[in-house]
């Protein structure tokens, strides 16, 4: 069920929200971790449930996220807790903050609807757009430079690795025999058949 976040934005309420932030068992006045704050969902909730003096940290590599997520908390009321968003993956968590500093963390892995329906994104083979894939669209290679440079076995390799398919080397074969491959929907077209 959609909410209305900060500044008009509309997020959506995470998948069991409620029952992983009663797991949490956020302390008023404690310090967390968000590790994949997205669009602020479990963030906002921490937030409210800390309140001040406490300290809420977040961290996400996809600059678009992190930014609605800043406009959802510095929208909540006067009462909100100290707010640190890292631009950063949570591989970084150990090397950028103390993590004995830390009362909770939550991580909410994988990604979000927002990525999925986005299709300049490249996330989903339901809709044409550049086969881009990356949580940061600003950092490493696309899945494009992936289909079109690799060679036939490291990229069998990376489809059975990454995507668990049992029929890799055949799907691989396919793809570069099909090259250049620049858009979701051709890349679903050459898998397909």
């Amino acid at each position: 069920m959609p909410e209305r976040g900060g500044h008009g934005a509309v997020g959506h309420v995470p998948v069991l929200l409620q029952e992983a932030i009663d797991f949490l068992a956020v302390q008023r006045g404690g310090t967390y971790l968000d590790a994949t704050v997205g669009l602020g969902g479990h963030s906002c909730a921490i937030a409210k449930r800390l309140g001040a003096p406490g300290h809420l940290i977040g961290f996400d590599k996809d600059p678009a996220a992190l930014e609605r997520a800043r406009a959802r908390l510095t929208a909540l009321p006067e009462e909100r807790p100290e707010i640190t968003l890292i631009h950063g993956s949570f591989a970084e968590v150990g090397e950028r903050i103390a993590p004995a500093s830390l009362d909770g963390l939550l991580a909410d892995l994988g990604v979000s609807s927002l990525q999925l329906e986005d299709a300049a994104r490249g996330f989903s083979f339901q809709a044409e757009g550049p086969l881009d894939m990356r949580m940061n669209p600003m950092s490493g290679e696309t899945a494009e430079q992936v289909v079109n440079h690799l060679d036939e076995r490291e990229l069998a390799d990376v489809i059975y690795e990454f995507g668990e398919e049992r029929r890799s080397r055949r799907i691989a074969r396919a793809i570069v025999r099909s090259r250049p491959i620049r858009t979701t929907r051709h890349l679903v077209e050459v898998i397909s058949t």
